[in-house]
């Protein structure tokens, strides 16, 4: 199957991907993907969960295309003026 990395946590390795036809399919245990990016395409099998037949069990996670690639030029000038725009202060502790 083939979709799009809605959001994904590292930390945990816990996501979630929209398929082609809109599903929103939850992951977890990722944590040799740290690589994943929200909106990133992706392409994954999936398997009905043991415990819970309502749940999918995501599996062969691989990235086609990041999404900074999928950038159109019109859209670049606009993300570097995000980029100019956004100041990122120190984190305090």
């Amino acid at each position: 199957m083939q979709g799009y990395v809605l959001a994904y946590r590292p930390a945990t390795g816990d996501g979630t991907i929209i398929t082609e036809s809109g599903e929103a399919i939850r992951f977890a245990g990722a944590e040799s993907h740290n690589e994943l990016c929200g909106g990133d395409i992706v392409t994954f099998n999936i398997v009905p969960s043991k415990p819970s037949p309502c749940r999918t069990d995501v599996y062969d996670i691989e990235v086609v295309q990041k999404w900074p690639e999928r950038l159109t030029s019109s859209y670049r000038p606009l993300l570097r003026e995000l980029h100019s725009i956004v100041q990122m202060d120190e984190l305090v502790h």
